[in-house]
C-alpha cells in the first residue's frame, strides 16, 4: 500500500510524542517513591546524595581545633601602704579673679593607701560680694575653708578611674557691710551704718562622686560632683550671714556643686 511522505512524517511524530510522554510518566512515578531532602539553596536532591553530604560533614572530634580559653590576668602588683601622692587644684576658679562678684582659689593633697583608698585634704579661700543680698546694703564675706575625707577608687578603663567618697568641711570667715538708709521725704541726710563680724565659723558634710582620666606622664584631669549638707554656722538676727566660704549660701541647707581639677600624681610602686 502506498503511503505518502506527509502521512509517514505525521505517524513518526505521533510515535515520538507517545514515547516521550511515557518516559515522563515513569520519571514522575520514580520520583514519588524516592525520598528527597531540601538543602540550603532550595533544590531537591536524591537521598543517596544527601547521605554523601552527611558523611562528608561528620568528622572525628580529635581533629577539631579547640578555642583557647581566655583567662584574665590577675593584678599581682604590690601596693605599699602609701602607694601614691598627688596634688591638684581647681583650675576654673582662676577665672573668678576676673569678676567683681566673687574670687576663689582651691588646692588639694591626696594620699593613696594601698590600691583603692584615698585620703584627701583640701584648702581654699573665697571672697563673695553678692549684688542682691539686701537692698541698700554693700556686703562682703571672706575667709578660708578646709575639707578632709576618704574616698574609694575603682578603675573603669585603661586610663580612667571612678571615685566615691565623703568629706567633712569647716570654714573660718569674716563678714562686713555698710547699710545706707535714704530719707523717704528727702528732708534728712541718708543714714549710714557699718558693721564687721569676725571669727565666724560654719561646718558641713558632703558626698562626692567623680571620675578622672590619665592625660599622659603624671597628669590627670577630673571632676567631682558634691552634694553638701550644712550642719551649723554662726547666725545673726536681722542681717544674717549670706554665705559660708567653701559651702555656699546659708539659706540653702543642701547645695550641689561641681569642681574641675588637674592633678599631678607621683606613684611609689
Amino acid at each position: 500500500m502506498h503511503i505518502s511522505k506527509n502521512v509517514l512524517i505525521v505517524l513518526l511524530w505521533l510515535t515520538s510524542v507517545t514515547c516521550h510522554g511515557q518516559i515522563i510518566a515513569d520519571s514522575v512515578a520514580t520520583n514519588q517513591n524516592t525520598p528527597n531532602k531540601t538543602i540550603d539553596d532550595g533544590q531537591f536532591l536524591p537521598e543517596d546524595f544527601d547521605d554523601l553530604q552527611i558523611e562528608q560533614n561528620v568528622t572525628d572530634d580529635s581533629t577539631l581545633t579547640k578555642t583557647p580559653e581566655i583567662k584574665l590576668k590577675k593584678d599581682t602588683t604590690y601596693y605599699p601602704l602609701i602607694s601614691a601622692l598627688s596634688i591638684y587644684f581647681d583650675y576654673p576658679k582662676i577665672f573668678s579673679f576676673f569678676t567683681k562678684f566673687e574670687n576663689k582659689a582651691e588646692v588639694g593633697l591626696e594620699l593613696q593607701i594601698f590600691k583603692h583608698i584615698y585620703l584627701r585634704g583640701e584648702l581654699g579661700w573665697a571672697r563673695i560680694r553678692p549684688q542682691d543680698f539686701y537692698k541698700n546694703v554693700d556686703y562682703e564675706v571672706s575667709g578660708n575653708y578646709t575639707r578632709g575625707g576618704i574616698a574609694y577608687r575603682k578603675t573603669i578603663g585603661a586610663s580612667s578611674n571612678l571615685i566615691m567618697g565623703v568629706n567633712y568641711g569647716s570654714s573660718f570667715f569674716n563678714d562686713k557691710g555698710k547699710v545706707q538708709i535714704e530719707s523717704p521725704s528727702g528732708l534728712h541726710d541718708p543714714l549710714e551704718d557699718k558693721f564687721k563680724r569676725e571669727n565666724l565659723r560654719g561646718n558641713w558634710i558632703e558626698m562626692t562622686f567623680g571620675t578622672e582620666s590619665h592625660m599622659g606622664k603624671n597628669l590627670y584631669l577630673g571632676f567631682t560632683f558634691r552634694v553638701r549638707k550644712l550642719l551649723n554656722y554662726d547666725k545673726f538676727d536681722g542681717l544674717d550671714v549670706f554665705a559660708v566660704p567653701g559651702y555656699g549660701r546659708t539659706f540653702d541647707n543642701s547645695i550641689p556643686a561641681i569642681n574641675l581639677y588637674i592633678k599631678y600624681r607621683m606613684q611609689f610602686y
